[in-house]
């Protein structure tokens, strides 16, 4: 995870950059899909989230100097349940552990 931590007008504003939403579409997460978004939507909800529109979702927070440690906290916070995500929404299908060992295993011997 990499945050950005920028100088804002009179306070500060703390972001990932789109790069949350960047790690989920290299998972093959639909950003579009309406499910996707209503789980994004619940995992940023503590947030003035900043959506400069579907090619570039942006986890962002404007704060004061005061309450900078608090929006640093919610941003890091906000990107990992987003980039949890690609759990429930990827179209790939994990490989169990053991199916992974087996496979392994054949290709080896």
């Amino acid at each position: 995870m990499t945050l950005f931590v920028e100088p804002f007008a009179d306070g500060y504003r703390v972001t990932d950059q789109g790069s949350t939403a960047v790690r989920l579409r290299m998972t093959g997460v639909n950003l579009t899909a309406s499910r996707v978004v209503q789980s994004w939507n619940r995992s940023v909800a503590t947030l003035n989230l900043v959506n400069r529109g579907e090619e570039d979702l942006e986890l962002a927070h404007f704060t004061s100097a005061e309450q900078l440690g608090e929006a640093i906290v919610k941003v890091a916070e906000a990107n990992v349940r987003a980039d949890q995500l690609h759990l429930l929404h990827s179209g790939q299908i994990p490989v169990r552990f053991p199916d992974r060992v087996v496979k392994r295993l054949s290709n080896w011997g």
